[in-house]
């Protein structure tokens, strides 16, 4: 239930606060001055978990897939939430722009999923999966209370489906890929700013730590998503596993994996495939 990005800002702002302390001295205990105060009050951003802010960093619906996202209230009074999905420009929707989907139980479409869950409850949004195309994407979840949850892929073709939980955004991540014996990793990559477009820089290292490559970039615009195997943009992952390093200079981006076996050998017609959580960095 942690959130990554808020626990990594919590640590950034005590250490700042500790070495301010360490720096004034005895001094740094005086009311004359605000570090005490200020090392007082980081304090509550380490031991309250919440975020109004997470994000499921893909979805697919359609052509045999369906996406739905759970979340639950972990807080102690009914929490109001709303669910926006945005669609990426890989298969040929518009960026940062809201896309309209239909989901299972509800009537119509719609881009914005609105709800109260009470306390100690669960909410489950799916969608329908009933279009002639694939439609893919991500979700951003806003809240002022303490709501976390998870997304599930399913492959209703192949009868499988994996599970990731949401994420902050952050300004760097590690994704760890396994691109050996004919498995294919994938990656997702999402910008949650809704003004500004960024570039993603992307170190490949190997499980040595070796760096295979540097220097590759992923353009995002706003509120953009970007999804691909990871051997079509880093040439460097193929037959190896290790892990990408994505960063950019502002905490907007976040990203998740599926990692696929081998094509199946006649008879088989089923390729059986997992979903990879990112690793947030300093």
């Amino acid at each position: 239930e942690a959130n990554a990005a808020k626990y990594l800002a919590a640590e950034a702002g005590f250490r700042a606060c500790e070495q301010a302390i360490l720096t004034h001295g005895g001094m740094g205990y005086s009311k004359e001055f605000h570090v005490e105060r200020y090392l007082r009050e980081v304090m509550i951003t380490r031991i309250a978990p919440v975020s109004r802010e997470m994000i499921l960093s893909h979805i697919a619906d359609s052509t045999g897939w369906t996406t739905s996202v759970t979340l639950v209230n972990l807080d102690t009074v009914p929490a109001e939430f709303s669910l926006r999905f945005f669609g990426s420009a890989t298969t040929g929707r518009s960026e940062s722009v809201p896309m309209d989907l239909a989901f299972k139980n509800q009537s119509g479409r719609a881009s914005l999923v609105e709800g109260v869950i009470p306390v100690g409850g669960s909410r489950t949004i799916e969608t329908a999966g009933n279009d002639t195309v694939l439609n893919m994407g991500w979700v951003e979840l806003t809240t002022t209370k303490r709501i976390n949850g998870f997304g599930i892929f399913r492959d209703g073709g192949a009868r499988q489906e994996a599970s990731v939980g949401l994420t902050p955004a952050v300004a760097a991540f590690l994704l760890p890929f396994d691109n050996t014996g004919g498995r294919d990793t994938s990656y997702a990559i999402i910008n949650r700013n809704s003004t500004d477009g960024l570039n993603a820089t992307a170190i490949v290292r190997d499980e040595n730590g070796n760096v295979l490559s540097s220097g590759t970039t992923v353009a995002l615009p706003r509120r953009g998503h970007k999804a691909s195997t990871t051997t079509s943009i880093f040439p460097a992952t193929a037959n190896t596993k290790g892990t990408i390093e994505f960063r950019t200079t502002s905490g907007n981006i976040t990203g998740l994996g599926f990692r696929f076996d081998p094509p199946p050998v006649f008879p088989n017609t089923i390729r059986a495939f997992t979903s990879v959580a990112v690793i947030p960095i300093n």
